[in-house]
């Protein structure tokens, strides 16, 4: 059986990257218990929603499709030692090509990893940018995607 919550955990340890699994406001919480230090990414990984696809020739769901959000973000502070600086009064065009960019290809880099396996055929890949929605100074892309698994039928 397919643990779609160890795919991403084992994802993110491999990488080196905080990880937290929940609903929002628990994972608002969460952040702020991280300890991050700038540079450092965080994977949060938002609950599955669950589709069942029937098989019509025998009647009977014959796999499933899930749903969630992949929140990838980073830390960024002031300070020179991190290289992550960041300003206030940036543009959000700034804030795309320091930032934004590359945590976007860490994103999408992620979907290609797990996905470009045989276990897994992906859906459905949206990705959108967050700017400022934590108060600990993180920035995050957004990557909601759809699989389907038939391991768990």
């Amino acid at each position: 059986m397919t643990d779609a919550v160890a795919i991403f955990e084992n994802y993110a340890a491999s990488k080196g990257y905080r990880f937290a699994y929940g609903h929002e406001e628990i994972l608002q919480w969460e952040i702020t218990q991280k300890d991050l230090t700038g540079g450092e990414y965080l994977l949060l990984m938002f609950p599955f929603d669950e589709r069942g696809i029937v098989n019509t020739k025998v009647g009977m769901i014959g796999e499933w499709e899930l749903s969630t959000q992949l929140w990838l973000g980073r830390k960024f502070d002031n300070t020179s030692t991190t290289g992550t600086g960041s300003s206030i009064d940036e543009t959000t065009k700034q804030k795309y090509d320091r930032r934004l960019l590359q945590i976007r290809q860490e994103l999408a880099t992620m979907i290609k990893d797990v996905f470009c396996t045989d276990s897994y055929e992906i859906t459905a890949a949206r990705i959108r940018r967050e700017i400022n929605i934590s108060n600990e100074n993180l920035d995050f892309v957004v990557g909601e995607i759809s699989f389907k698994d038939s391991d768990n039928v």
